[in-house]
């Protein structure tokens, strides 16, 4: 194995154990309130730390950075809170029925030098 498969093989343990620590992902929710600045000092340091460990939610959270807070145009009425809790949950549902990729399996150790020649006659 060389080097940089080791540190990759390092890297993806310690980020397992940190996943295994911190829980799930950030939610959605979390996310958008992050990015607004609404989270309070601890939750937004627990936050990065799911972030760091979590590349989809450091992904999602780069898309909303495209998605500036905009207002309703005239004539549009505002959204209540609860058709906005309604659209979550629905996305949620649709979240947790897509497939989940597998964990990639372990890479098997390779040799670093040949094994001995075999000597039977």
């Amino acid at each position: 194995m060389s080097g940089r498969d080791d540190l990759a093989a390092t890297r993806e343990a310690i980020m397992a154990r940190k996943r295994k620590e911190l829980g799930d992902p950030p939610t959605p929710e979390e996310l958008l309130a992050y990015r607004d600045g609404r989270l309070d000092p601890a939750a937004r340091e627990r936050l990065e730390a799911q972030i760091a460990v979590y590349p989809d939610a450091a992904r999602a959270l780069a898309d909303l950075a495209a998605f500036p807070d905009i207002e309703p145009g005239p004539g549009v009425p505002e959204i209540s809170d609860e058709e906005i809790d309604a659209g979550w949950e629905t996305f949620r549902q649709r979240l947790e029925k897509l497939p989940r990729p597998a964990p990639a399996p372990a890479r098997p150790r390779t040799p670093r030098c040949a094994p001995p020649a075999s000597t039977s006659s």
